[in-house]
């Protein structure tokens, strides 16, 4: 089953909170290039990404697990 994926705020200058992922998820995240940028693997239910750093603009971030993958768009202000 596909898990409900909630990202706030979003946009945001400081942070993402990503919230309804499954322990074990594949965390990617990708610039408006296609460069993988940053990565994780889910470790609870919510993961905290930092965005304090990072140049305005737009972000991918890729969830997958063993049957699914979903994308989701991420702005930083």
């Amino acid at each position: 089953s596909k898990s409900t994926i909630t990202i706030y705020p979003n946009p945001t200058k400081e942070e993402w909170i990503v919230k309804g992922i499954e322990q074990g998820m594949s965390v990617n995240m990708y610039d408006i290039n296609g460069r993988k940028i940053w990565t994780t693997t889910a470790n609870g239910t919510q993961e905290i990404i930092s965005a304090s750093k990072l140049p305005q603009g737009i972000y991918f971030l890729k969830l997958s697990n063993q049957t699914s993958t979903q994308t989701h768009k991420l702005i930083k202000e």
